[in-house]
């Protein structure tokens, strides 16, 4: 597994990576050309940021097109027969339905409206 991210020694890419290869990248650019791995995760929090910071402006649309040309990119170089996911936290899906998770063995989900998940502390 390649993990690339601008926050290779944060506390969360130190939780989210074991047994990977981390890569830490200024520019998105760096992630080419690809590595091969099995499973390659490209963390990029350009679009996460703008709409922290700014919302919905167009600096978020500029980023936007620029995200859509990287990935134009990444499948032209990507492996045939790989399969791309994109997870994106807020503003580029709607939510249409929400869900209560379940306590499952006193351990809480961890997460959001788009994307939860169970860990076990301990």
């Amino acid at each position: 597994m390649l993990y690339y991210t601008p926050f290779a020694r944060s506390t969360f890419t130190k939780a989210t990576s074991e047994g990977a290869e981390v890569i830490e990248i200024k520019y998105l650019s760096q992630v080419f050309p690809l590595g091969e791995a099995d499973f390659i995760f490209i963390y990029w929090p350009s679009v996460d940021s703008i709409r922290h910071e700014r919302y919905e402006d167009e600096a978020l649309w500029a980023e936007v097109g620029f995200i859509e040309l990287f990935v134009k990119q990444l499948i032209k170089r990507m492996p045939k027969r790989t399969k791309l996911y994109i997870l994106s936290d807020h503003g580029l899906t709607l939510c249409k339905q929400r869900h209560l998770l379940p306590v499952i063995d006193s351990i809480l989900p961890v997460g959001g409206e788009r994307v939860a998940f169970y860990k076990e502390l301990g």
